[in-house]
């Protein structure tokens, strides 16, 4: 009478005597092999190497787990169906992770990117901050060396919101001039870092600065036509400053649209010698776009009317047109 057993790596195949039955050996492959019992009847017996079920010598598949004596392959048995329903599906077990961990990623990603496609675009447009958001805005100026200044004001009460007025000067035409020529910009930002208003003074081209050269002039002129969609040649109307000859034009453009109030003011120079300078603000529709900038107290002969705010002025006594600068 035989036991006959097969090692489960390399699948070399053993038949001992009964006498042999419960002793150990080492497969030629090194598996270690235990010889299983005889059994009572002294029949021959076959021992699956897989799950150890012990069947009659001349069976060829093994009934415990499917395994195939003559081919060394596994059948599908029931009792592995039976295993395949107890085990739960990863789906199922990971259920709880994604419905409260992955879903509120995805949308947050998700809400992310459409965020980002509006406000990434120009300067940070979008139906909540028409213009911009103040990071983005920040970031921009930077970027073309208009640098903000320390000097850091409140919004008049006139304007209709709380917040901050920051000012940013163009550093390198600043230097470059020696400090003769300044261009800046002012912008009025609200408690959620929306930019609300915005001021910006500049030369106009062929003004002693190359059309490319004036760097304000170029980012506000895309407001104007671009993100704002104003008339590229707006309707100006002029308005008499001064009396005799110290009197000059001053032209002011004001458009509208769904979103905002922007008025375009230019000031030519009271002599030849001396250039002409821009202005340039847009507000929210629902501020009070002459009251962005804090008054100037100054004795003048005249001003423009409306526009008391922006300090466009001309001095007493020597007919010199002056405009405050925020530097």
């Amino acid at each position: 009478m035989a036991i006959l057993i097969q090692c489960p790596d390399c699948r070399e195949k053993y038949k001992f005597e009964n006498v042999h039955g419960g002793k150990g050996l080492a497969c030629k492959c090194g598996k270690k092999l235990e010889i299983p019992q005889a059994a009572e009847d002294g029949t021959d017996i076959k021992q699956c190497p897989f799950c150890n079920n012990i069947g009659t010598a001349d069976r060829v598949i093994c009934i415990g787990c499917g395994y195939n004596f003559n081919t060394g392959t596994k059948l599908k048995t029931s009792r592995d169906e039976e295993t395949a329903e107890e085990k739960p599906n990863i789906i199922y077990t990971l259920l709880p992770i994604i419905k409260f961990v992955a879903i509120p990623i995805i949308v947050l990603i998700s809400a992310y990117l459409i965020y980002s496609s509006f406000t990434g675009k120009n300067y940070g447009i979008s139906k909540k901050s028409p213009l911009g958001t103040f990071q983005k805005f920040e970031r921009d100026l930077t970027d073309s060396q208009i640098i903000k200044s320390p000097d850091i004001k409140p919004i008049p009460k006139e304007f209709g919101i709380e917040g901050k007025i920051y000012t940013f000067v163009d550093e390198t035409l600043k230097k470059a001039s020696k400090g003769f020529m300044v261009e800046s910009i002012s912008c009025a930002v609200d408690s959620q870092n929306r930019v609300v208003g915005l001021s910006a003074n500049f030369f106009p081209p062929g003004e002693g600065i190359p059309t490319l050269g004036s760097k304000v002039y170029l980012r506000m002129i895309a407001y104007w036509q671009r993100e704002m969609e104003f008339q590229k040649n707006p309707k100006f109307e002029s308005k008499r400053i001064g009396e005799g000859k110290f009197s000059y034009n001053v032209d002011t453009a004001v458009e509208n649209n769904q979103i905002v109030q922007a008025k375009w003011i230019k000031e030519p120079g009271p002599t030849a010698l001396q250039g002409s300078a821009d202005t340039m603000i847009f507000a929210l529709n629902e501020y009070k776009i002459d009251c962005l900038n804090p008054e100037t107290e100054r004795k003048s002969l005249g001003n423009i009317s409306g526009l008391s705010g922006l300090g466009i002025k001309i001095e007493a006594g020597n007919g010199k047109a002056d405009k405050d600068v925020e530097d």
